[in-house]
């Protein structure tokens, strides 16, 4: 659930979270599914928890990762939706 909050690129927000009112996610973060966050939380930081606390720090390479995700899920979307036909998958052999 995210009410009045604002989420910045790259970001990866988990099944059942809650984002408070005004609360700001920093680029590349990722909150864990049953987070609930109350406070801004810093560009690339895991948060976990009740109440969310920062539990690492993500790296670069793994929030650009979450980037590259999420593309392939949007391409999945477009074939799902009878957009497209490539899955970014070549046959084996």
């Amino acid at each position: 659930v995210i009410h009045s909050a604002h989420i910045e690129r790259g970001c990866l927000i988990g099944i059942g979270a809650i984002v408070l009112n005004g609360v700001r996610v920093g680029t590349g973060s990722i909150i864990g599914a049953g987070a609930v966050v109350t406070k801004d939380v810093p560009p690339f930081s895991l948060v976990v928890g009740i109440p969310g606390k920062c539990l690492r720090e993500v790296p670069q390479t793994e929030a650009a990762d979450l980037i590259e995700h999420a593309k392939h899920y949007y391409q999945l979307a477009l074939v799902h939706a009878g957009k497209g036909t490539n899955l970014g998958f070549s046959a084996p052999g």
